[in-house]
């Protein structure tokens, strides 16, 4: 299988391979790479198998295939900032339109005036 080295951690000798096939992540060890050297950004070959110690299945048998660091995922998106209006900053046209509710507002109560003069006038 082919992947992406995604977070690796020397500090842990461990890391996490982004599988470029089917897009899922699995777990490896420093001791499972075979040419020595990893570091995130790397492309590597790898094979899956259970490891017994972390009980579920891990990478095995890694081989850096590219070591350039410019690489990204095949299928990764971009994060979508979320659509928040409360944040938003005003703008003028809120205030158009409160001034229009105020409007509508006057607008009604004067009506209102105008029937009630027209209704005892008559």
């Amino acid at each position: 299988m082919t992947g992406r080295v995604n977070r690796y951690n020397p500090n842990k000798h461990t890391g996490y391979i982004y599988n470029i096939v089917n897009g899922l992540t699995c777990m490896f060890k420093d001791s499972d790479v075979l040419d020595g050297d990893i570091a995130n950004g790397y492309i590597v070959e790898f094979g899956l198998e259970y490891d017994e110690e972390m009980q579920r299945k891990c990478a095995k048998r890694i081989r850096v295939i590219d070591s350039s660091n410019g690489i990204y995922k095949e299928k990764e998106t971009p994060k979508k900032k979320p659509d928040n209006n409360r944040h938003r900053k005003g703008c003028n046209a809120d205030k158009v339109v409160k001034r229009d509710k105020q409007f509508e507002k006057f607008a009604r109560g004067f009506m209102r005036e105008q029937k009630e003069r027209k209704r005892l006038c008559q």
